[in-house]
């Protein structure tokens, strides 16, 4: 077996030109979800923290999203994706297990800025970087992450160092090097979800992308097949060393083609994110008063029952992985926004008097990676009436079987705008991300996002 060389062949020998209008297109819209998803995060404590503390560890070009500052592309890769994922409006990317942008993005882009690279190369190495990631979201399976593995660090560093290998130019012998080197730097559990170093993870896993890569660009060695090892990374984080057949036919239809990326309309864990859609439809084509509500049960995949895991949960981090919270708040309000995640709206005594008429319950059926495949999530509330009313959503929206509109996006990346960016600098990102990407450097959209 030789998984990892067949890996390295594919994202080396891939021609720059050869992917479809369908990919360069998910991929802009991609980078415009990061940015969005980076800007809402750029004032929290997280940010603050991050920036505080580990940006006077580096000495480079590459530019902090929010702040002013600059640090060494390493710095700026962990700071910008840790802020990116801390507000939890980021992708999902279901065939990958995890979060794609928030572990790729901001290492393309630190590594582009000091580089001197156009923002085509970003969506090129992009575009390899999420094919990776499914590729080994495939080889893993659901089981990974169902034994509570958090993919965006344990498959995303992998992703993001073929990425940065792919933008670097490396050999295939090089790019082998930087994806055995990333899985030594692979680690993340979803024990860590409700907490700051959940959204460290992201941030761990771009840095772990630029250091792969330039180590391996500078000749440090590492074992030329991590993947198919006996003690490497299927045999540890997976069900075995085989790990089946997900490489052969790689290329042929990409990830990012047949199942597309799944933006986030709702601040929360994606394990919310049918049922919250579920709930808002309810309320359109059954309308109901919450007063009448008497209980409200949410089925959803055992996996999404491990992700959230605060039932009555404390702080905000807490309140973007629980079922409870963020159903009670759609039920009063309609919606779920980022004013919902404050301490003040966690305390808001007539969401917590909702929240104990919210149950979650695992669903019976098998966990499947394939998003075409798997079970809606159901449900069913219940009013004083005695009427039951149900919804199933199997995909939510912002997901490729059920996208964004134009105007979907444009809404997003306001809101998260919003007390944030002011209407002239959102302006001047919102037009370089749009503008011809052979002719707008990386360097110049992050300089407009140093504010």
């Amino acid at each position: 077996m030789k998984k990892t060389q067949d890996l390295a062949l594919w994202i080396t020998e891939t021609p720059f030109d050869g992917w479809s209008a369908l990919a360069r297109e998910r991929s802009q819209h991609a980078l415009e979800d990061f940015v969005a998803s980076a800007i809402a995060g750029a004032r929290t404590e997280v940010a603050r923290k991050l920036r505080e503390t580990l940006a006077p560890t580096g000495s480079g070009k590459a530019s902090l999203v929010g702040g002013g500052l600059r640090s060494s592309a390493a710095v700026a890769a962990l700071i910008n994706g840790a802020i990116g994922h801390t507000a939890e409006m980021d992708d999902n990317f279901f065939p990958g297990l995890g979060h794609c942008c928030v572990v790729v993005h901001p290492a393309l882009l630190a590594l582009g800025e000091e580089k001197g690279m156009r923002l085509s190369d970003i969506h090129d190495a992009f575009i390899v970087g999420s094919e990776v990631m499914a590729r080994l979201g495939s080889l893993l399976t659901r089981d990974h992450t169902d034994r509570g593995w958090h993919g965006t660090s344990t498959i995303g560093a992998l992703a993001s160092a073929a990425a940065c290998a792919r933008l670097l130019r490396l050999s295939p012998e090089a790019t082998a090097t930087a994806i055995s080197l990333a899985l030594s730097m692979a680690a993340g559990p979803k024990a860590q979800f409700g907490y700051d170093a959940k959204p460290l993870h992201a941030g761990l896993a771009a840095q772990a992308g630029v250091q792969a890569s330039v180590l391996a660009a500078a000749g440090l060695t590492a074992n030329p097949e991590p993947l198919d090892d006996p003690n490497g990374y299927l045999a540890l984080y997976g069900a075995g060393p085989d790990g089946g057949e997900a490489l052969p036919t790689i290329g042929r239809e990409l990830a990012v083609e047949r199942w597309g990326l799944a933006f986030k309309r709702h601040p929360s864990c994606g394990s919310t994110h049918r049922i919250l859609d579920a709930v808002m439809l309810l309320q359109v084509e059954e309308p109901f008063a919450v007063k009448d509500v008497t209980h409200v049960l949410a089925e959803v995949e055992f996996g999404n029952v491990v992700n959230l895991r605060y039932p009555d949960p404390r702080t905000p981090k807490e309140a973007q992985f629980s079922m409870p919270y963020c159903a009670a708040v759609v039920l009063r309000r309609g919606h779920l926004s980022l004013a919902d995640m404050t301490q003040q709206a966690v305390n808001d005594p007539e969401t917590r008097r909702l929240m104990p008429l919210v149950e979650m319950r695992a669903l019976s059926t098998p966990s499947v990676l394939d998003p075409d495949k798997r079970p809606p999530h159901r449900v069913t509330v219940t009013l004083k009436d005695g009427r039951k009313l149900v919804r199933e959503v199997r995909h939510p929206k912002g997901t490729g079987a059920n996208p964004f509109s134009p105007a979907d996006r444009e809404q997003k990346f306001h809101a998260c705008c919003d007390g944030i960016l002011p209407n002239a600098g959102r302006d001047i990102v919102l037009k370089l991300l749009r503008a011809d990407s052979a002719e707008i450097s990386a360097g110049a959209l992050m300089t407009a996002l140093r504010f």
